[in-house]
């Protein structure tokens, strides 16, 4: 979905709701002026704006990014290259995302380098619909999940969790942490 097909479906769900941008833009947490240019497609917006997008809106994220016409038929494949899925950077992650040009997807695929170092920089944890399942594939991480106290996982270990529970990923290695990140939308 190009940036511009984004912002036409943002504003559509924005105005089947009767909201103004700044109500929109309250209810997801993000700037006035960052909602006006996401609806405009004058900004490709990170995952984690998807996802505050969608939150506001009250939807999951898969409503968010369908396109209209016909179902896609159960008999896709994608192919993502190493290093060639679309990056975006965000204050504790640097996401790829894997098979792209699946619309309607019942899961989100990411490949995640885990920036944050300590969960004082890391901010507020975060939450949204869905669950989601973890695998490190490099360095050592260390998952916070609300209710349950922190859990350390080295290479191959894995996670899996629901996201309405707040959640956040450090990394505790002094080499790059990066862990295979596959969410559902609701």
């Amino acid at each position: 979905m190009t940036a511009e097909t984004l912002g036409v479906r943002v504003k559509q769900l924005r105005t089947e709701r009767g909201w103004t941008q700044a109500r929109l833009a309250d209810l997801s947490g993000l700037s006035h002026s960052a909602l006006s240019k996401v609806e405009n497609g004058h900004l490709s917006p990170t995952f984690e704006t998807l996802l505050r997008i969608a939150e506001g809106l009250e939807i999951d994220l898969s409503r968010l990014l369908a396109t209209s016409g016909p179902s896609a038929r159960r008999t896709r494949r994608a192919v993502t290259r190493s290093g060639q899925g679309e990056r975006h950077d965000s204050a504790n992650y640097v996401y790829e995302t894997l098979a792209d040009e699946l619309v309607n997807k019942r899961m989100i695929p990411l490949v995640a380098q885990v920036k944050a170092g300590s969960i004082e920089t890391f901010g507020p944890m975060i939450a949204h619909p869905g669950e989601e399942m973890l695998y490190v594939l490099s360095g050592e991480i260390e998952l916070y999940t609300e209710g349950y106290a922190p859990v350390r996982l080295g290479v191959g270990d894995c996670a899996y969790f629901d996201s309405p529970m707040r959640h956040a990923c450090i990394s505790r290695s002094e080499n790059e942490a990066r862990v295979l990140w596959v969410s559902t939308p609701d």
